[in-house]
């Protein structure tokens, strides 16, 4: 009778801490507003394959990222949000239906606004300037790259930042955004750089 005793108390007492082990393990994942588990998938992906530095900056945001479908033509269709309350920084990442299908564009379109992010969450001052420097050694540098849906303006300096986060996530220099800006730095060097400037 005592040895029937001792079983029931064992698968107790196992039963009882799975579920909190498995609950503590759980790592944070984007809000997947709408999209379909393949695309899910395949943001995830685009984010795993990148070097760590990139991939890990946006994985630390991941509880506070919104990824869905794109609903306007911002941006053609791709755009990032930073929506700032008493809670903190949230971000919304919305995707046009080509950046959600494989393909080169759509890692550098999705890295692209994934930038976004990583220069809301941790770049301040003093990384555009070391980031900005970098930049200036390139022989494809211009003091101002035309925008073309700004009437003869200047592309703003945070889009040519994402776009040269996507340039370093993806490896692709032959991607280009709506901005058309050509990559800036040696993905080695910007690497290098990279981890002190979201590490300040």
């Amino acid at each position: 009778m005592r040895a029937d005793v001792r079983c029931v108390t064992v698968l107790f007492l196992v039963v009882a801490v799975i579920p909190v082990t498995n609950a503590t393990a759980k790592a944070p994942r984007p809000d997947f507003v709408d999209l379909s588990t393949r695309q899910a998938r395949l943001f995830l992906e685009r984010v795993r394959r990148a070097p760590g530095p990139f991939s890990q900056a946006v994985a630390a945001n991941y509880g506070r990222l919104r990824v869905m479908r794109a609903r306007s033509k911002i941006g053609g269709g791709d755009y990032s949000v930073a929506s700032i309350s008493g809670e903190g920084t949230r971000f919304t990442v919305a995707l046009s239906p080509r950046a959600l299908k494989p393909g080169h564009w759509g890692d550098h379109m999705t890295a692209h606004e994934l930038g976004h992010v990583i220069i809301n969450a941790v770049f301040d001052g003093a990384a555009w300037v070391d980031a900005f420097e970098l930049f200036g050694l390139s022989g494809n540098w211009h003091d101002c790259f035309a925008d073309a849906g700004a009437e003869g303006g200047c592309v703003p300096p945070d889009e040519i930042l994402a776009d040269q986060l996507a340039f370093y996530a993806t490896g692709y220099s032959a991607a280009r955004s709506a901005y058309r800006v050509p990559p800036l730095a040696n993905r080695d060097a910007f690497g290098d750089l990279l981890p002190r400037l979201i590490g300040r």
